[in-house]
């Protein structure tokens, strides 16, 4: 491939990744149902299902089942959770794409979207996280940076912004409606004899967009947990 045509395959890459909206990010849309996403999921040539939920590890990692909260006194939630991945395309660039769906009481409240990159592409994924955040911030007028760190060693290892459609002090008097992006680098561990545990080392392994968005309108839950 000659630099005219690499060239030319670069512009037309970033002009359809510009052409991007959230719809285009988010494929479901808040309070759908299993039965709506099945169907969206069947007939999509970009999507596949992860995993057999006959298998009893998916079900130990992503459990469906009744859930209780204290706040929610006597009453009751049921959880169920749908895994799916996504095709390289011109919105979703990761090595690797996945849809984690989060339903309560058949009802889509949380949509998390991780695109996973190669340690050789930083580059294109900060360029492809710049624009995500770019377009959120066409519909969503407040934000907030944040940061992601290892619990136990306090070790920084992303950065990100929340969205908000409402500011501030008018945020606790509603139910959560928010959007948050972030990367995150991920480093290869190593196995230790002598502490008998993975330790984390300073060579990178990949990185990853995480992209989501959590509505708990017209559903149980509130801002005291979910």
């Amino acid at each position: 491939m000659n630099k005219t045509i690499l060239a030319f395959f670069l512009l037309m890459t970033i002009k359809m990744f510009s052409q991007c909206t959230l719809s285009d990010i988010f494929l479901f849309k808040i309070g759908q149902n299993k039965f709506d996403i099945t169907k969206i999921t069947n007939s999509s040539s970009t999507i596949s299902k992860v995993g057999d939920p006959s298998d009893p590890y998916y079900y130990e990692k992503y459990s469906n089942g009744w859930k209780k909260y204290d706040y929610l006194k006597n009453d009751s939630i049921y959880n169920s959770y749908i895994k799916l991945n996504h095709i390289q395309d011109s919105c979703f660039n990761g090595n690797e794409n996945k849809i984690n769906l989060s339903l309560v009481d058949d009802r889509l409240y949380e949509i998390s979207v991780i695109q996973e990159y190669s340690k050789d592409r930083y580059k294109e994924m900060l360029r492809d996280y710049n624009k995500y955040t770019d377009i959120t911030l066409k519909e969503y007028k407040y934000s907030k940076p944040f940061t992601t760190s290892i619990s136990e060693t306090n070790e920084k290892i992303g950065e990100g912004i929340s969205f908000f459609k409402v500011p501030l002090e008018k945020r606790s008097k509603i139910k959560i409606e928010e959007i948050s992006i972030s990367y995150i680098i991920n480093y290869k561990t190593i196995y230790s004899n002598s502490s008998k545990k993975n330790i984390r080392t300073s060579e990178v392994d990949y990185y990853e967009i995480r992209i989501n968005s959590v509505n708990l309108k017209d559903t149980k839950l509130t801002n005291l947990g979910f």
